[in-house]
């Protein structure tokens, strides 16, 4: 009499469809937890590329020290790529 009842009433495709609701719950919760490890693995590795790139990456902007240092190797980079030129330049027999 008590399972007739419950499949008149509906109560067995309720109890059913929370189960359902409750196993993708969960399923979504430990994708959710595995993403969200990966990005803190993630932050910490472009962490360390940043202060490779740029070990002055905390001081500010307009600190002299920081300025001077970003200034030379500009100068640096820029003088470089101007003997590059002129090497292939050169070569090529441009002017």
């Amino acid at each position: 009499m008590k399972r007739w009842f419950r499949v008149w009433s509906g109560n067995i495709e309720i109890l059913f469809n929370t189960n359902l609701l409750l196993k993708q719950n969960n399923e979504f919760r430990t994708r959710l937890e595995r993403q969200s490890d990966d990005i803190r693995v993630l932050n910490a590795a472009l962490g360390r590329i940043i202060a490779k790139l740029d070990p002055m990456y905390g001081v500010p902007e307009d600190d002299s020290a920081r300025r001077a240092a970003s200034d030379k190797l500009s100068n640096e980079i820029i003088a470089r790529l101007k003997a590059e030129d002129a090497s292939r330049r050169h070569t090529t027999g441009e002017l």
